[in-house]
């Protein structure tokens, strides 16, 4: 009667061991005064270097998954005192968030297969 007692135990410690070390953990990439970034790091990768990185991206206290684009993932709209960033999987439909850093209101539009350059430096074009 004990040796099952001890493989239930045993299958418990193991699988609560195994959700740690495979536990995605944030990495982050960008701060300032309004937005928190960076990547959810998948410990698979280790194992399959073709995974993508999901990345994140908080402000107003909420933290959005799948951001599209790269660091700092959003774009300034300093007269409306709004950023604006993209959301999704690729290959789908995107998400385009235009959220106010005054009001914390946040403006959903959903979109096409857009968003995937927000942040990339043009190779021709300096700011």
């Amino acid at each position: 009667m004990k040796k099952p007692i001890v493989f239930a135990l045993v299958i418990v410690v193991c699988a609560a061991g195994l959700s740690i070390v495979l536990a995605r953990q944030k990495v982050e990439s960008f701060k300032d005064k309004n937005v928190v970034a960076g990547e959810v790091r998948n410990p698979f990768k280790t194992f399959f270097a073709h995974l993508s990185e999901d990345q994140y991206l908080t402000v107003g206290g909420k933290t959005y998954f799948h951001v599209r684009g790269a660091p700092p993932f959003y774009l300034d709209v300093t007269n409306l005192e709004s950023i604006v960033f993209v959301t999704g999987v690729v290959d789908q439909e995107a998400t385009f968030h235009v959220y106010n850093l005054r009001s914390k209101i946040e403006k959903i539009i959903e979109g096409g297969p857009g968003g995937l350059w927000v942040g990339h430096r043009h190779p021709e074009k300096k700011r």
